[in-house]
């Protein structure tokens, strides 16, 4: 004969009522987690993006003043063609980099106002990020 069931008892409603209740707290924790991720992604990458910005303008800023240091000490003028392998000497690294961050090439001009500049594809990809692209 098969073994009788018994009858459910209190303790036995209150297991399973616990278990139901842990899977529903489960459920609505994924979901607030879930929530807050869907909002928070959007704002890491803008900051991501906006890190990315000011990385490529320091860049450009530290071989613009290389290049200011390599003409007044070559005596370069306005106007004169730079030498980018010389101006290299005067980073922190001793080397130049010929792109940015994202894989575009930086813009080199003369000696003057405008000797370094960043890419149009480079502005555009990061546009809408509030950011003072300078002189470059």
């Amino acid at each position: 004969m098969p073994p009788r069931s018994q009858p459910l008892t209190v303790d036995a409603w209150t297991d399973r009522y616990r278990r139901a209740l842990t899977m529903a707290a489960i459920i609505g924790a994924t979901t607030i987690l879930w929530l807050l991720v869907t909002v928070a992604f959007p704002a890491f990458i803008r900051g991501w993006n906006l890190s990315r910005a000011r990385r490529i303008i320091n860049d450009a800023r530290q071989m613009d003043g290389a290049i200011d240091e390599w003409a007044d000490e070559a005596k370069k003028l306005g106007g004169d063609e730079i030498d980018t392998v010389a101006a290299a000497g005067y980073l922190k690294g001793g080397s130049w980099q010929s792109a940015d961050l994202l894989g575009n090439s930086y813009i080199i001009g003369w000696v003057g106002s405008n000797q370094i500049g960043i890419a149009p594809s480079t502005k555009s990809l990061l546009a809408g990020l509030n950011v003072d692209w300078g002189n470059y």
